[in-house]
C-alpha cells in the first residue's frame, strides 16, 4: 500500500494510506507540435496510466488531438507563460510536475509551491556549454528540481551548471518501443528511397545539409532516390534549394506522416543531419528495423551509435570546419554503401548486434521507481 499525501492537492501537511486514489502528475511541456519530447510524454502517460493520474499541459495546436485521443486530461495554454503555467497548476494540483525541456522546467522552478519537480532534459541547446544568463538561471533553478533527468550524456558532459548536481542527475533514453515499431512498419507504402530523412525542418535538424548531401551523391548515381519526412519553419528553404539544385524529381518531401516506420523499413539508408540532437529517437527507431544509419557525431547520437562508431560523420564541432567535415563523412560513407553490396550487408549485420536502445519496458519501470520514489 502507498502512501499519500492529504489535503488538497500537492498540499503536504499530512499523510495517510489512501488505497483508492493515484498521484496526480502534471507533464508541462512548451511546445504546441507532436516531436519527440511530446511523444515521450505521452508514451509514459499511455503506458502508466493505470498506477497514476495524468494530465498533460501546453500550448493548444498540433498536440491536443494525440493527447487526447490517447485518453489523457488535457490542458491547453494559450500561450507559454508563468501566469498560464500558474493557472494550470492551480486548476489541477499535481503532487509531481514532470517539466520537459529548460523552458518548461525554469517557469515551473519558479511558480511551484508544495509540488515535487522533475527536470526532464531532451536537448542540449549549445547556450548550455557557457556561461550566460540562461546557464546562470538554471543553475540557480536546479537546487528546487527533485530530479533531473537527462536523455544522454552529452547533456551533463557540456553543459556547464550540472557537477552540483550529480546526486540528483539520472541518464534516462528515451524509450523504444521494438514491438509497436515494427508491427507498425508492416502498413503499405509505396514510396520507397535510397536515402531518408525523418524529422521537423527546423534548423537543429538542418534538412538543408541533406538536400546538399542527396545532390552530391546524385553526381555519382544519377538515378538515386531520397525522401524527406517531417515538416517545420525551414519546409519553404528546402523546397526553394531542391528546385535550384534541380532535385525536384529525386527528393520527395512527404511532409509530416503520423506513421514513418515503412519508410524507415524500405529505405537503404538513413541520414541524421543534425546540428544538435539531444538524443536521437528516429535513429534509435531506424536501427531497430535493421535500416543502416549515418548520423552526424553530436549528442545523443554519439550514445545510441557508441560502440558502432562507424555510424557517426565527422567529430564533435563547434564551428564551420567541422560542419563541413560532418556533411564530408556523410556524403563519403553514404556513397560507399550505395554502390557496394557486401559492405552495405556487413555494415547492416554489425549495426544491428552493437546499437543498444532502450526498450519500453524497462524505461516505463524506472519511471514508475522514479514517481513512487517522489511520492514517499
Amino acid at each position: 500500500m502507498r502512501l499519500y499525501k492529504s489535503g488538497c492537492g500537492g498540499s503536504m501537511t499530512g499523510w495517510k494510506s489512501m488505497s483508492n486514489q493515484k498521484t496526480k502528475i502534471l507533464h508541462v511541456l512548451k511546445s504546441s507540435v507532436y516531436a519527440g519530447a511530446e511523444h515521450v510524454a505521452v508514451s509514459i502517460c499511455k503506458s502508466l496510466q493505470e498506477q497514476f493520474a495524468f494530465a498533460y499541459a501546453s500550448v493548444d495546436g498540433e498536440i491536443a488531438p494525440y493527447v487526447k485521443g490517447s485518453g489523457i486530461s488535457f490542458y491547453p495554454m494559450s500561450a507559454f507563460s508563468i501566469r498560464e503555467v500558474t493557472k494550470v497548476l492551480e486548476l489541477y494540483q499535481p503532487d509531481i510536475i514532470h517539466a520537459h525541456d529548460f523552458s518548461a522546467f525554469v517557469v515551473c522552478a519558479l511558480v511551484k509551491k508544495n509540488s515535487r519537480l522533475i527536470a526532464h532534459l531532451h536537448h542540449n541547446p549549445p547556450w548550455i556549454q557557457n556561461w550566460n544568463y540562461k546557464a546562470a538561471v538554471c543553475r540557480l533553478l536546479l537546487e528546487r528540481a527533485d530530479r533531473i533527468l537527462a536523455v544522454s550524456n552529452a547533456i551533463l558532459e557540456e553543459s556547464v551548471f550540472f557537477h552540483k548536481h550529480h546526486t540528483k542527475v539520472l541518464v534516462v533514453q528515451n524509450p523504444v518501443d521494438t514491438m509497436r515499431i515494427r508491427k507498425m512498419a508492416q502498413e503499405s507504402n509505396s514510396v520507397s528511397a535510397d536515402v531518408l530523412f525523418v524529422g521537423r525542418l527546423v534548423p537543429p535538424k538542418n534538412p538543408l545539409r541533406f538536400i546538399r548531401v542527396v545532390g552530391a551523391l546524385k553526381k555519382q548515381k544519377p538515378d538515386i532516390t531520397a525522401v524527406m519526412l517531417g515538416d517545420g519553419e525551414l519546409a519553404v528553404e528546402c523546397r526553394k534549394m531542391i528546385g535550384k539544385m534541380g532535385l525536384e524529381h529525386t527528393i520527395y518531401m512527404a511532409g509530416f506522416t503520423r506513421n514513418p516506420y515503412p519508410f524507415m523499413k524500405q529505405a537503404k539508408i538513413m541520414l541524421v543531419t543534425s546540428d544538435l540532437e539531444g538524443y536521437g529517437i528516429a535513429a534509435a527507431e531506424a536501427a531497430v528495423l535493421g535500416t543502416p544509419v549515418l548520423a552526424a557525431n553530436v549528442g545523443g547520437l554519439r550514445s545510441i551509435f557508441g560502440d558502432f562508431p562507424q555510424a557517426l560523420c565527422g567529430r564533435p564541432f563547434s564551428n564551420k570546419v567541422g560542419s563541413k567535415r560532418i556533411e564530408a563523412d556523410l556524403r563519403r560513407k553514404a556513397a560507399v554503401l550505395l554502390r557496394d553490396p557486401l559492405r552495405y550487408e556487413l555494415f547492416k549485420q554489425e549495426m544491428e548486434k552493437r546499437v543498444y536502445v532502450e526498450e519500453i519496458d524497462r524505461y516505463m519501470n524506472r519511471l514508475e521507481s522514479i514517481y513512487g520514489e517522489l511520492d514517499r
